[in-house]
């Protein structure tokens, strides 16, 4: 049996949540738990301590940016790649200051995804 990275999905959208975790398990990633939000994204990095966080920008209740800056308070090992749909790159530039590793953008390419996440040391 070989390892598995453990990733958290967090998205609003449930579609885009399904799409990433495929992704995801196609990279040999586990993916250990799904979030709607960012504060369920922060109670569950504490619960399953993963290696790979994926958190959307632009989500109601606690954004990605802030769920960054508490996931990086919980532990600076767990990599975060931010997840957006925004031409915004003011929040790209943010959330890579805050100690995100990297980006990807929606609608997903399952290579570029890929290429991203492989770049990261885990």
């Amino acid at each position: 049996m070989s390892f598995k990275l453990k990733a958290l999905v967090c998205d609003d959208s449930s579609v885009m949540r399904k799409i990433l975790t495929e992704i995801l398990e196609a990279e040999n990633f586990q993916v250990v738990a799904e979030a709607p939000d960012g504060i369920e994204a922060v109670r569950l990095c504490k619960l399953h301590t993963p290696n790979l966080v994926t958190l959307d920008i632009a989500m109601p209740g606690m954004d990605g940016i802030s769920a960054l800056k508490e996931i990086r308070k919980i532990s600076k090992e767990i990599k975060v790649v931010m997840v957006t749909s925004l031409d915004r790159q003011e929040l790209v530039l943010e959330a890579l200051k805050n100690g995100a590793e990297n980006y990807i953008t929606k609608p997903y390419q399952a290579e570029k995804v890929a290429r991203v996440i492989a770049c990261i040391n885990y």
